[in-house]
């Protein structure tokens, strides 16, 4: 380049330019951005409304603009200081909520989905790779962007943590803008894009964790599918959706089994019995891949959150009917006769086969995987039985205790059954209030430890949560499965 070249703006401004690479020091010493010295002129910014050039136009007489008369004299008026200031040129806008979009679904694709599909145990229809951008609701696809946003500052440093957590909340208003918009169109309200866009908000509030009223999103899902005629309607009128609905049941199944027992989802009633017996045949057909409970074992988690609930109701009834100068400790004993539940749930329980039930994947590949899983939520279905129902039944507890904490340790070694170990971790962290001191010690470190390692495993806030949860539960020196979930807790990815 000629040591004599010009820039752009020194050029208009008639100045001498010292032609320094890439920008000039005089446009530098103006506060100036230097346009540099391309061949063409560069594009100029300009403020909305505001031009480069006019028109000649005509010279009236009658004109008095910038002007002030004085009788018939006229007196040319002196321009002020605010007149004569260059406009400030308008920042121009380089990233948009566009380019976040595209960027964050650019991460799910590379890193998020190719993780999902080298590390599931079988292959699913729930993780697909996100390619149509313009066929994904507006509302769904910032729900999905702050997901991959959210993993990626769980399970990667970031320079610039709070920029990006901006970002996060962005597209979580975003989203919830939309959402507002669909729910607020009588036309749109129950449609199927609506489900599709409520799904994706509630599933990305679960898996982010930093707001506590997840349950107000379900409860929400409920009613629009209840207005929609209800689950069965929905799956049998649109089987698109029947993996969407499928894994909204099971996640408030689990769901359940963490929060209180009067506070339980309710997901179908003794008048819907065909919703309960669909809802598992879905199931069957396609297990959640977060959450690969045998469905023989379901259907006992279902009794037992059930079983809770009746005995919470129970018991509650039967307080209200002592006087007012009858003491806790006789209501604890009035209660006692309640307990609604026999070793035959137990039974049923310990009987499940995890090696019958391997041979009925259809990955033969792996069936260590699989005999892993099936075990070990085998015995974490008995313990939270009997951590909620039986709770006097210490030699049993603490059998099954050492049993899931051993093999939560294989599963921690395993890529595949390290990413499905949530729920079964939950158990044994509320196991750990309770045994020897040694053991207590070390399965509270363990446990503790071993979300440390989800969480960023999987980019998901939920095994920090209920870190938090589980260690606020220790440090309360209670001992009861209703004294550890006090508050509803989705313990779901």
């Amino acid at each position: 380049m000629m040591p004599n070249q010009q820039c752009w703006e020194c050029l208009r401004r008639r100045l001498v330019c010292d032609s320094n690479m890439p920008v000039c020091n005089r446009c530098r010493a103006l506060g100036i951005v230097c346009p540099g010295f391309a061949d063409k002129k560069p594009l100029t910014w300009l403020a909305p409304g505001q031009v480069v050039s006019r028109g000649r136009r005509k010279k009236n007489v009658n004109t008095t603009s910038g002007r002030n008369t004085i009788g018939n004299s006229v007196v040319a008026r002196k321009p002020k200081a605010s007149d004569l200031a260059a406009t400030p040129r308008p920042e121009p806008v380089l990233r948009t909520d566009t380019c976040d979009v595209v960027e964050a679904l650019y991460y799910y694709n590379n890193h998020i989905y190719p993780d999902y599909v080298t590390n599931a145990l079988e292959p699913t229809s729930f993780l697909v790779p996100l390619e149509s951008l313009h066929e994904i609701p507006f509302s769904a696809l910032h729900s999905l962007a702050s997901m991959a946003v959210s993993h990626q500052l769980l399970q990667t440093p970031v320079a610039n943590d709070s920029l990006v957590w901006t970002r996060l909340y962005r597209h979580r208003d975003l989203a919830i803008r939309a959402l507002n918009e669909l729910l607020a169109n009588e036309q749109t309200r129950t449609s199927d894009s609506t489900l599709i866009c409520v799904y994706s908000f509630m599933i990305a509030v679960l898996h982010q964790t930093i707001t506590p009223h997840w349950r107000t999103h379900i409860d929400g899902f409920i009613k629009l599918i209840n207005m929609r005629g209800g689950l069965v309607t929905v799956v049998r009128g649109t089987p698109e959706l029947g993996l969407p609905m499928m894994a909204f049941w099971a996640i408030g199944v689990f769901a359940n089994t963490t929060s209180p027992a009067l506070e339980q989802i309710t997901l179908s009633t003794p008048h819907e019995p065909e919703t309960l017996h669909f809802a598992r045949e879905l199931y069957n057909y396609a297990n959640y891949p977060s959450i690969p409970c045998p469905r023989d074992l379901l259907d006992e988690i279902i009794t037992i959150n059930d079983l809770r609930l009746q005995t919470a109701l129970a018991r509650a009834t039967s307080a209200l009917t002592f006087s007012a100068e009858s003491s806790p400790e006789s209501w604890d004993s009035a209660t006692d006769y309640l307990d609604p539940v026999d070793t035959s749930l137990l039974n049923r329980i310990a009987s499940f086969s995890p090696e019958a039930w391997t041979l009925t994947k259809n990955t033969p590949s792996s069936p260590e995987n699989w005999l892993l899983v099936g075990r070990m939520f085998r015995s974490a279905t008995a313990l939270y039985c009997i951590l909620s129902l039986l709770p006097h039944m210490n030699t049993e507890k603490e059998r099954h205790t050492r049993e899931l904490c051993l093999l939560l340790g294989e599963a921690m070694q395993s890529r595949k059954v390290k990413k499905v170990a949530l729920w079964p971790m939950a158990v044994a962290g509320v196991a750990a209030a309770t045994g020897p001191k040694g053991n207590v010690a070390s399965a509270r470190f363990f446990v503790s430890q071993a979300l440390l390692e989800m969480s960023r495993d999987q980019g998901s806030s939920t095994p920090l949560h209920l870190r938090g949860v589980l260690e606020k539960f220790w440090g309360s020196k209670k001992t009861g499965w209703e004294d550890c979930f006090d508050t509803p807790c989705a313990v779901v990815l």
